[in-house]
Formats: C-alpha cells, sequence, structure tokens
C-alpha cells in the first residue's frame, strides 16, 4: 500500500490521525458482540457472535466453515477503537473483518475473498453480549469443555 493510500485509508476509518493513538496487544480483549450481518446483494442477513480474547479474534459461526481464530489490530481513536482481523480457511479462503466499537456498539464491513468466485462483501452492526448470555453451545465452543 502506497503511504497516501495509507494515510487516505487512516482518515476516512479512524478519523483525525492526531487523535488516533496506537493500541496495546489485547485492547479489546473480554469484548463479545451478537452481530448481524447483512449481504447487499441478495439482501440476506445472518446472525453471528465474535470474541475478542487474548490478543485474538474469533467469528463463532464462522468457526464450522473452517475460519480460524486470528489475531487482531486495533487503534484507539477518542471513545472509539477500529479493528480488523483477517482469518484464514484451508477450504474457504479469507475473512477480512474490519470494523469500530463505541461503547457497546459495533458496526463494520466484512470482506470474503476465496479463489474462483466473485469476492462478497458484508455490513455487520451488533452490540456487546457477554458469553454467558451466548447459547449454551457457543458457550461451550469457547469455554473447550
Amino acid at each position: 500500500m502506497t503511504k497516501p493510500i495509507a494515510t487516505a485509508w487512516i482518515l476516512l476509518f479512524l478519523g483525525t490521525p492526531s487523535l488516533a493513538v496506537p493500541a496495546a496487544g489485547g485492547r479489546l480483549d473480554g469484548k463479545a458482540f451478537h452481530i448481524e450481518i447483512a449481504d447487499q446483494t441478495t439482501q440476506s442477513c445472518s446472525r453471528e457472535h465474535a470474541l475478542f480474547q487474548t490478543g485474538t479474534f474469533e467469528s463463532m459461526e464462522c468457526r464450522r466453515y473452517g475460519f480460524a481464530r486470528t489475531k487482531y489490530e486495533s487503534l484507539a481513536a477518542g471513545d472509539s477503537t477500529s479493528f480488523k482481523a483477517v482469518a484464514p480457511s484451508p477450504a474457504e479462503g479469507t475473512n477480512t473483518w474490519a470494523g469500530v466499537i463505541k461503547g457497546d456498539v459495533i458496526h463494520g464491513t466484512l470482506l470474503w475473498e476465496k479463489a474462483g468466485q466473485t469476492s462478497i462483501l458484508y455490513h455487520f452492526k451488533g452490540t456487546a453480549l457477554p458469553v454467558s448470555k451466548w447459547p449454551k453451545e457457543l458457550q461451550k465452543q469457547v469455554s473447550g469443555k
């Protein structure tokens, strides 16, 4: 990425760079969300649970398609924190999550890229929901029990 493009991305995604403060590793750890993902092409919507823990991001419903827990990057700007996580799947390609969290609200985009097919851009939004309020099946997956 060239420097002007990178700077433009930072300005558009995060706001004024002088207000942006690099996040320490794991700034979002412990945050959990229930989100809705919309496919603008088909107008379909699905529900998802996402978790930040130990410096990683995981999309619980995408787990069944082989998308792995992955490290995330984050950047604080004022009272918001932006994040990006790139999750690979051996069979399904790559999911690139990019979003902003402000308080208990999360929103952003999910780009699914897979060889041999057109990339799909989704938009998501949601609210904080503690893992203890997630469906029991997902709680077991998180705890490993």
